[in-house]
Order: structure tokens, then C-alpha cells, then sequence
């Protein structure tokens, strides 16, 4: 019977191959065991990866809800903290203004008859109190309240994400 090494011959691309039984050479079978280790290395990296992308992501969609709802919970405390002192500063405004309000009244009483004195006092203050309602109707509108850094810190991943798997 031929040894291993009597048994090898070549094929026509030059490929060494085991000639008779079909079994290969030691060198071969290393080669062969080397290539299949090497492709589940691979397939354990590939797997590694992946579990660290979805551990990562995870990670990721925890600390932007964190993020998104410290911000609300700031923009909520802030609110209300304006409308505390928009309340008390109302309040106290509203009982100054009245005596101001009358007071000018009677300072043009002395020109006009008392009822259009107070008719053209009465006007302004009006104008005045709808203006001030129209400025505190926007820094109270919804849009002001929206959680800007969190909406740009979620565009901003979006950006880099799609750039990434580019």
C-alpha cells in the first residue's frame, strides 16, 4: 500500500489532490480545519456585532425617552412657575391699576364731564389688557413648550445612522 505522500498527484489547475481512497493529507486536513474555524470566528464575530448594535441601540432609545422626559418635566415646572407668578402678579397689578385707573379718571374730570373721563380711561385700559393677553397667549403657545433638544438630539442620531450604514 502507497503512503500519503506516494498517493498526492496534481490536477490541471495545479491543485494538489489525494490520489486512490479519496482521504486527505495531514497538511490538507489542517488547512481545511483552519478555514472552518476561521468562518465560525467569523460567524461569532458577525453575532457579537450584531448583539452589541441592538445592545447599543437599546441603550440608545433608553437614554433619549430619559432625556425626552426630563426636558418635558422642566418645561412643565417651568410653566407652572410662571403661572404661579403670573397668578400673584396679576392679582396685586390688577388692585394697583384700578386705584391708577381712578385716579386718572378724576385728573380728567377736572376737563371732561366724569363719564367721559372714565369712558376714555376705560377704553385704554382695555386696549392695553388685550394687548398684554395676546403676548401671554404666545409665550404660552404649545409650540413654545415643544422639546427642541431632544427632537435635534433624535435627528442628529437619524443623520449619523444613515451615514453609517452608508
Amino acid at each position: 500500500m502507497a503512503s500519503p505522500e506516494e498517493r498526492r498527484t496534481q490536477d490541471d489547475n495545479g491543485q494538489r489532490q489525494v490520489a486512490g481512497d479519496g482521504r486527505m493529507a495531514p497538511e490538507e486536513r489542517g488547512a481545511e480545519e483552519g478555514r472552518v474555524q476561521e468562518g465560525a470566528r467569523a460567524m461569532r464575530s458577525l453575532a457579537s456585532h450584531f448583539a452589541d448594535l441592538t445592545r447599543e441601540v437599546s441603550t440608545l432609545v433608553r437614554d433619549e425617552t430619559a432625556l425626552a422626559r426630563a426636558e418635558l418635566s422642566e418645561d412643565v415646572a417651568q410653566l407652572k412657575r410662571g403661572s404661579t407668578s403670573l397668578a400673584i402678579g396679576g392679582a396685586l397689578a390688577f388692585g394697583g391699576v384700578l386705584f391708577l385707573l381712578a385716579a386718572v379718571a378724576a385728573a380728567l374730570a377736572i376737563v371732561w364731564p366724569l363719564w367721559l373721563s372714565a369712558l376714555v380711561v376705560g377704553v385704554v385700559a382695555l386696549i392695553l389688557g388685550g394687548a398684554g393677553a395676546l403676548l401671554a397667549r404666545r409665550w404660552s403657545s404649545p409650540e413654545s413648550l415643544k422639546p427642541t433638544r431632544t427632537i435635534e438630539s433624535g435627528r442628529s442620531i437619524g443623520r449619523t445612522t444613515k451615514e453609517a450604514l452608508r
